[in-house]
């Protein structure tokens, strides 16, 4: 086998609505998400043993990083499977909503069934993903998705619409443990943003689409930090803003480059972590 890069791209909820929670505890969710080009970057190279290694120093190397946990997953099932070493540059902040270890985690998933044979059926795939994180079944399947249950159930829906997308992740973080367990102590909850922005997608109506953005968890938090970001993407000529996953990481969407670029220079004298991408399709690209 040859070393080869992998492109992890990461997600976007274009819209998060919690809709319930089961006996067992697991929260039921139903969201469009969203494949945007922020990557992180795995080089892949054959190995005796399996190796991670993360040039992130707030992240672990080892057992304990999510990619080595979904290798380990895939080797107790296909033990024959070739080991590989696994180096992680991390481009995707992490505790910010954008599955940025989830999406690791897939991409070795499939890369893995890739070099073994494909044992695994996509829906198999999807099942072993379950394990090891909720979203780790859409960075799997990518692109553009309703995405419902506890994130297994999977829905392609029609390509979001051609456009820029400006991502900003502040300094603060958020627990999504703490976020759900601040979600349990509310009433009754329904689904009031994911309708219409499937709606607007199906349309291929990119200003209805950005009109019906929405996270139950942006609603629920009321981060100032958030509100602050969302008022000024808008500001800054965003066709509409949201926090993503359980934050804390904040979008805006852009009909053109000119506009999207100078919400990115004027966002990055405040935050570092400010990035422009667009939608794709693919949940991972796979580099000689």
């Amino acid at each position: 086998m040859k070393p080869f890069v992998v492109k992890a791209y990461a997600k976007l909820n274009l819209a998060l609505d919690l809709v319930g929670k089961r006996e067992d505890g697991y929260h039921l969710l139903r969201m469009v998400n969203q494949s945007v080009s922020l990557a992180d970057c795995l080089t892949i190279l054959p190995s005796d043993i399996l190796l991670v290694k993360c040039d992130d120093a707030d992240l672990p190397d080892g057992p304990e990083n999510i990619a080595y946990r979904a290798a380990k997953h895939f080797y107790e099932i296909v033990p024959e499977a070739p080991k590989i070493q696994i180096q992680i540059e991390k481009h995707i902040p992490h505790e910010a909503g954008l599955g940025g270890g989830s999406t690791d985690a897939a991409a070795v998933l499939q890369i893995l069934n890739q070099i073994s044979g494909k044992p695994f059926s996509e829906k198999a795939l999807f099942a072993l993903g379950e394990r090891i994180g909720a979203d780790v079944p859409f960075c799997i399947k990518g692109g553009t998705a309703l995405v419902e249950g506890i994130g297994e159930q999977i829905a392609p829906l029609n390509e979001m619409p051609t456009c820029e997308i400006v991502l900003c992740k502040p300094k603060i973080g958020v627990e999504t443990k703490a976020a759900f367990e601040m979600a349990d102590r509310l009433p009754s909850l329904e689904a009031c943003y994911s309708e219409n922005v499937k709606q607007a997608i199906k349309e291929g109506n990119l200003i209805k689409l950005s009109a019906s953005l929405g996270n139950f968890f942006e609603d629920i938090l009321k981060l100032p930090e958030i509100l602050k970001l969302k008022a000024a993407f808008l500001k800054m000529g965003a066709l509409g803003a949201a926090m993503t996953g359980s934050g804390s990481a904040v979008f805006g969407i852009f009909e053109g480059p000119i506009l999207a670029q100078k919400c990115v220079d004027s966002l990055k004298k405040q935050y570092d972590e400010t990035f422009l991408c667009e939608p794709v399709s693919v949940p991972l690209q796979i580099e000689p």
